[in-house]
C-alpha cells in the first residue's frame, strides 16, 4: 500500500519499504522510506504464552517489558528485574512493542479484564 512521504514540501506516494525519487523541475530528492524492522530477539509460538509475543528463549511477554518502563522503569531496573536478559533483548522488546503498539495494547487490556475476571470470580 503505498504511503504519502514529503521532503522540501514536496510529496509522493511510495511503496512502504522501497526509496522514492521526488521530482521536481528544479531539484530531484531521494527519500527513504522506513524499512519493517526486524526483531530477532523476540517471537510468536501458539504454545507459547498462548502466542503473544515474547523474548526468545524465555516465556517473557513484551508486554511486561513495555509496560514496565511506562510504569516509570528505567531500562537498568528491567534488566535488574529480569537478570537472565540482555540489554539487546530489552530493548528489541521495546522495538517490538512500538512498532506493534495496538497488538501490545490490546494484550494488556485482554490481560486486565482476564484479572479482573479472577479476582471476580474469587470473591464470589
Amino acid at each position: 500500500m503505498p504511503v504519502p512521504i514529503s521532503c522540501s514540501g514536496l510529496t509522493a506516494m511510495v511503496e512502504a519499504g522501497t526509496v522514492g525519487i521526488i521530482h521536481h523541475p528544479w531539484k530531484s530528492r531521494v527519500v527513504a522510506q522506513a524499512v519493517k524492522t526486524d526483531h530477532r530477539y523476540v517471537h510468536k509460538d501458539p504454545s507459547i504464552c498462548g502466542g503473544d509475543p515474547v523474548i526468545v528463549g524465555t516465556r517473557v511477554p513484551v508486554r511486561l517489558i513495555y509496560q514496565s518502563l511506562q510504569a516509570g522503569d528505567t531500562i537498568e531496573a528491567i534488566q535488574q528485574a529480569y537478570p537472565h536478559l540482555t540489554l539487546a533483548q530489552i530493548h528489541d522488546a521495546l522495538s517490538y512493542a512500538y512498532d506493534h503498539l495496538t497488538e501490545i495494547e490490546d494484550e494488556i487490556c485482554r490481560e486486565d479484564e482476564a484479572y479482573r475476571q479472577g479476582k471476580a470470580a474469587q470473591s464470589k
